[in-house]
């Protein structure tokens, strides 16, 4: 820090070091949405088989729906601390 003299100084080296961290956040993000997406796919493609054989149709899943239950501690394993979607889909419905 000795080499910064002005508060332009300090905020280039902090964006400077929080560069990575942000994009690895956004990286983490982008491929946990994937892997629900992959999750849902795979799902319902034994919906889809039961649908074709039988006359009832059961609905598909969504990707909200996977995510709802998806256990909270893979959001804790990547580090991430916020509340989850089935938190927040379930204080919703308590405010309902």
């Amino acid at each position: 820090m000795a080499d910064c003299e002005s508060t332009g100084d300090i905020q280039a080296k902090l964006k400077k070091l929080f560069a990575g961290t942000i994009e690895q956040m956004l990286e983490v993000e982008m491929a946990l949405d994937e892997i629900i997406w992959l999750i849902t796919l795979l799902c319902n493609q034994s919906i889809e088989i039961y649908n074709l054989r039988n006359s009832g149709k059961k609905p598909l899943l969504t990707e909200e729906t996977v995510e709802l239950l998806t256990p909270r501690r893979a959001c804790r394993i990547q580090g991430r601390n916020h509340r989850s979607y089935a938190e927040r889909h379930e204080t919703k419905c308590r405010k309902r």
